[in-house]
C-alpha cells in the first residue's frame, strides 16, 4: 500500500543523504590533504 512505498522513498532518501554527506566529508578530507601536500615542500626546504 501506500506506507510501504513511503517507507521505501524514505529509506532511498536516507541512503542518498548518508552518501551525500559522505561525500562531503572526502572532499574536506581531499581538501586537507591538498594543503598538507602544498605545505610539504616548504617542510623539505627548511631541513
Amino acid at each position: 500500500g501506500l506506507p510501504y512505498k513511503m517507507g521505501i522513498l524514505v529509506a532511498v532518501l536516507g541512503i542518498w543523504f548518508s552518501s551525500s554527506l559522505v561525500k562531503g566529508d572526502s572532499k574536506a578530507v581531499t581538501t586537507s590533504l591538498t594543503t598538507k601536500w602544498s605545505s610539504t615542500p616548504l617542510l623539505l626546504e627548511t631541513r
